[in-house]
C-alpha cells in the first residue's frame, strides 16, 4: 500500500505546478527531472578500446562495411527521416506490396551502380567470399527484402550455376547474373513439403531448346534435378504453357517476389534441392541473425542508460533503468550471448570459405546448428529488448512440467524410463541446444586466449563467464539431474553478480558493434525530442 502511495506521489510531482499569483492566471504544466535526456557518453567511461573489440567481433572487411553503411545514408532511396535532430533510414512498410517491390529493385540497382556486387559470382577465393559476407550482413540490417532477394538471386540461383555448371555455363551466365542482366529464382518447396526437400513431388520436363527463356534446368551426377530461373521471356512476359501465381503479402518481405510455378506439362523426373547452394544461405542467415541482435541490443542499452523510473524514497531522484538488477539480468546476459554468437559466426564463415570435400559434412552440421540456434536467440533477444524499452512482459512456459507430462505419457504405456526419454521431443531439442552452446562457447574461448592481458581481456572474461552460466542455467541441467536446486540458486546469484560488474561496460560493448546511428532507432538517442510534436 505504501508503494502505491509512493507512485501516486511521483505522478503528482510530474503534474506539480506553482500556485497562481491571481485567480485569473492560468497555471501551466512543466516537466519533472525524469523527463530529461543526457547522452550516456557523458557519464559512461570506456575501460577498453572499442575499435579493438570491434576487430574481434566483426573480424574482417570493416572498411567495406562502413563504406556500405555510408552509401546507404547518403541516398534518398533509403527513406531518410529526421527524428530528434538525427537522420534515420528504414524501409517504408506502409507502402503497397507493389511499391515495396519496386523500391527493392531500385535499391539493388543503386548498389549495382556503386559496384557493391562486383566479383560476387565472377571471382573466386577467400577474399571475395568474406567480402560478400560482410556486405550481405550490412544489407540485411536495413531490409529483409533486399537480403532475401539477393540471397535467392546470387547465392541460390547464381550459386547453382557456379556449383553445377561447367566453364561453358560460367562464361555464359555468371557475369550477366552478377549484373542482374539475367534475373533468377530458386524453386525448392511446394505445399506439403518445405523442410523435407527430399519429399518434394514436383517434377519438370527437360526443355531442350531454351531460346530466350531465362529458365535453366541442371542435373547433377546422381538422379536429382533442380529448377532455377524465371519462366519469362526477354520482355518479361510469362512463357507459353506456364502459369505463375503470386503468394501475396508477407510480413516484412513484401519487397520479394514470392510465387508459385504450376501447370507444367509432361514432367518425367523428381525434383530435389540443390543442397550445396543452400549451405551458404544457412551461413548468411546465421550471420545476419547475430547482426540484427546487435541492433536490438544497441538500441535497448542506449535507451535504458538514459531512462529513469521510480525513486527509492519519496521526493528522491528516480533510478536509471540499467541500475535496476532486474534490467541488468534481462539485457546483459543477452549482450554476452550476442558477443559469443559473433565469435561463432566468424568461425562458421572461415569454416565455409576454407571448405574442402572432406569438411563438407562438418560445415553442413555446424551451419544447420548455428542457423537454428542464432535465429532462436535472435527472436528472444529482440523480444526482450522490446520489452525492456517499455513493452508488456510475457509469461514463460513451464518447460519442465511439459517434459514431465511427456515422459509420463510414454511410461503410462508400459515403456521404460530410458525409452520414454529417448522418445521425448524435449530430449532431442536439449541435445541439439547443448551441442550448439558448447560449440559457441569453444569459439569464445579460442578468441579470448589470443588476447594480451588488459582491460579488454578482463571484460571478455566476464562476458565468457556470463555466457557459460546462462547456458548452464538452462532447465535441462536440472531436468536430467546434473545440478541440484542449490546449484541452480548459486548460479543465479553469480549471474547477478557478473551482470552488476558488466553494467559499467554496457555502453562500451554495444558501441563496439559500430552500427551507425542512422540504422538504430530514435529512442536510442534523444527520445524526448524524437517524440516531440515537431517530430511525430
Amino acid at each position: 500500500m505504501d508503494r502505491a502511495f509512493q507512485r501516486t506521489a511521483i505522478l503528482t510531482n510530474h503534474l506539480h505546478q506553482s500556485s497562481p499569483s491571481s485567480p485569473a492566471q492560468t497555471p501551466s504544466l512543466f516537466s519533472n527531472a525524469c523527463l530529461n535526456y543526457c547522452p550516456p557518453e557523458l557519464s559512461e567511461n570506456y575501460a577498453f578500446d572499442t575499435k579493438e573489440m570491434r576487430k574481434l567481433l566483426d573480424s574482417h572487411h570493416l572498411e567495406e562495411q562502413d563504406w556500405l553503411f555510408g552509401m546507404m545514408r547518403q541516398s534518398k532511396l533509403f527513406n531518410p527521416k529526421v527524428r530528434g535532430a538525427k537522420v534515420f533510414v528504414s524501409p517504408d512498410f506502409n507502402q503497397s506490396m507493389e511499391q515495396q517491390r519496386e523500391m527493392t529493385m531500385k535499391r539493388i540497382e543503386y548498389f549495382l551502380e556503386k559496384g557493391v556486387f562486383k566479383g560476387w559470382l565472377t571471382e573466386k577465393g577467400e577474399e571475395i567470399e568474406l567480402r560478400k559476407f560482410a556486405c550481405f550482413k550490412v544489407l540485411s540490417i536495413f531490409d529483409h527484402s533486399i537480403a532475401t532477394k539477393l540471397g535467392v538471386h546470387v547465392f541460390l540461383w547464381g550459386g547453382a550455376i557456379q556449383i553445377f555448371g561447367t566453364k561453358h555455363h560460367h562464361d555464359k551466365w555468371l557475369r550477366d547474373i552478377e549484373n542482374f542482366m539475367v534475373k533468377g529464382s530458386f524453386a525448392m518447396t511446394e505445399l506439403g513439403h518445405g523442410s523435407n526437400v527430399r519429399g518434394v513431388e514436383t517434377v519438370q520436363h527437360m526443355i531442350q531448346t531454351l531460346g530466350s527463356l531465362s529458365l535453366i534446368l541442371l542435373v547433377n551426377q546422381l538422379r536429382n534435378i533442380g529448377l532455377v530461373g524465371l519462366p519469362k521471356d526477354a520482355d518479361g512476359n510469362v512463357c507459353p504453357n506456364i502459369r505463375i501465381v503470386d503468394c501475396g503479402l508477407k510480413i516484412g518481405l513484401n519487397g520479394v517476389d514470392n510465387g508459385r510455378i504450376c501447370s507444367i506439362e509432361d514432367p518425367d523426373q523428381r525434383f530435389a534441392a540443390f543442397m550445396a547452394p543452400l549451405i551458404v544461405g544457412r551461413v548468411n542467415i546465421a550471420v545476419s541473425a547475430v547482426y540484427q541482435s546487435k541492433v536490438g541490443l544497441a538500441i535497448a542499452i542506449r535507451y535504458v542508460l538514459t531512462r529513469w523510473a521510480f525513486s527509492l524514497r519519496p521526493n528522491e531522484p528516480e533510478v536509471l533503468l540499467l541500475d535496476y538488477p532486474s534490467h541488468q539480468r534481462r539485457l546483459l546476459p543477452l549482450v554476452a550471448k550476442t558477443c559469443a554468437m559473433s565469435f561463432a559466426a566468424n568461425y562458421l564463415k572461415m569454416l565455409y570459405v576454407k571448405r574442402t570435400p572432406q569438411s563438407n559434412k562438418t560445415i553442413h552440421i555446424v551451419s544447420s546448428s548455428f542457423k537454428a540456434t542464432f535465429t532462436w536467440n535472435n527472436m528472444q533477444i529482440l523480444q526482450e529488448c522490446r520489452e525492456a524499452c517499455g513493452g508488456q512482459g510475457l509469461k514463460e512456459r513451464d518447460l519442465l512440467n511439459r517434459f514431465v507430462v511427456d515422459v509420463s505419457q510414454h511410461k503410462a504405456k508400459g515403456e521404460s524410463m530410458e525409452r520414454a526419454s529417448i522418445m521425448s521431443y524435449q530430449l532431442g531439442k536439449d541435445l541439439g541446444r547443448a551441442f550448439s552452446d558448447q560449440a559457441i562457447f569453444q569459439t569464445f574461448v579460442e578468441v579470448e586466449v589470443t588476447m594480451a592481458a588488459g582491460s579488454l581481456k578482463d571484460v571478455l572474461g566476464k562476458l565468457r563467464s556470463l555466457y557459460a552460466l546462462i547456458c548452464l542455467e538452462d532447465a535441462a541441467f536440472l531436468r536430467y539431474g546434473y545440478f541440484s536446486v542449490d546449484n541452480a540458486a548459486a548460479m543465479r546469484r553469480e549471474i547477478s553478480k557478473i551482470c552488476s560488474e558488466l553494467q559499467p561496460h554496457a555502453l562500451a560493448i554495444v558501441s563496439s558493434f559500430y552500427i551507425p546511428d542512422a540504422f538504430l532507432s530514435p529512442i536510442a538517442f534523444n527520445w524526448i525530442d524524437a517524440n516531440s510534436w515537431t517530430s511525430v
